[in-house]
């Protein structure tokens, strides 16, 4: 492609007779397949066209075109350049939302950990302290009902991460810039800001002789693009489907937790009665309703794993 843009330039400016023969064929595609071309070179070749085209005749028609396409063509690097800084800013933020969120995730699955076991040495001393007991089961159910409720506000798919799915942001000068690529390597049409679609001249003549070559080379890039696309999807349905299996084995632990905790209360709720002849004890209530807000925070992350569930079986 950079030899197709630079044999043309140099062509078109140290022959006369190939100067007058474009200018016959239609100044205006000639100007604006050279310009689409020229934006997809290299910067080094970049510059020699340019360099080329400023030692032209100044009054020439063609070359006042030319050099306005050009500019554009330098005006649309600069936004894809931007474009593709911003998509690596925003990559890096969603990178380090996901960190935080398995780093919440991480936290109260280790405070799971310390619960089950502060449990098994409660069951030793409840009979022997039902009353201390009761205190530190008050705490311990609240503090398995805040790391649920922790683990599913991490599990939740926040806007920054949904909304910046792989290849799914897209500006229109990428979209241009994809067209024109395309359309260059296919000889098929090109776009340039402030210009119609025109066919290129890097395949002449052969490119109108053998339309069916064109359309089955389209056909098959089209395939390609969509398969691309396809294996893109099946990736993040993977990754959804691994994170929803996470979320089924941590409330699972959270359950058998919850019916130790259950099973230790009682326990401990009994002995109280013995000793308080049928008294309520605050604990022992605290404990309880702390372990109906589990069930809650439970249902919550039960109602996000069906959601993602079912958006990926109706994907498929």
């Amino acid at each position: 492609m950079n030899t197709v843009a630079t044999n043309a330039l140099s062509a078109w400016a140290g022959n006369a007779r190939t100067k007058d023969h474009l200018s016959n064929k239609g100044d205006d595609n000639f100007a604006t397949t050279l310009a689409s071309i020229s934006s997809h070179i290299s910067k080094r070749q970049f510059e020699k066209a340019s360099n080329l085209i400023a030692r032209l005749d100044e009054d020439d028609a063609i070359v006042k075109k030319l050099k306005q396409a050009l500019e554009d063509a330098k005006l649309a690097q600069k936004l894809e350049e931007q474009r593709r800084s911003e998509s690596e800013a925003l990559k890096k933020v969603r990178t380090a939302v996901e960190n935080a969120r398995e780093a919440e995730k991480e936290r109260a699955r280790q405070k799971i950990e310390q619960i089950k076991q502060e449990i098994a040495m409660l069951m030793m001393m409840a009979r022997i302290n039902p009353k201390a007991v009761a205190r530190r089961l008050a705490q311990l159910s609240k503090e398995l009902a805040a790391a649920v409720k922790a683990y599913g506000s991490a599990s939740t798919p926040s806007s920054t991460s949904t909304g910046m799915g792989g290849g799914s942001m897209v500006s229109s000068t990428g979209d241009t810039s994809d067209g024109q690529t395309q359309a260059v390597s296919t000889g098929g049409t090109v776009t340039v800001s402030g210009a119609n679609s025109v066919p290129t001249s890097s395949q002449g003549e052969e490119g109108k002789n053998n339309p069916s070559q064109d359309s089955a080379q389209g056909q098959t890039e089209e395939k390609e693009k969509q398969k691309a696309e396809l294996m893109g999807i099946t990736q993040k349905q993977a990754e959804q489907l691994s994170r929803t299996q996470e979320d089924r084995d941590f409330m699972n632990e959270v359950r058998k937790v919850k019916g130790q905790l259950k099973a230790l209360i009682e326990l401990v709720k009994r002995q109280l009665e013995l000793e308080e002849k049928g008294k309520d004890n605050d604990d022992v209530k605290s404990a309880e309703k702390s372990l109906r807000d589990v069930d809650t925070e439970l249902s919550n992350i039960q109602s996000d794993v069906l959601t993602v569930q079912l958006s990926v079986n109706l994907s498929v």
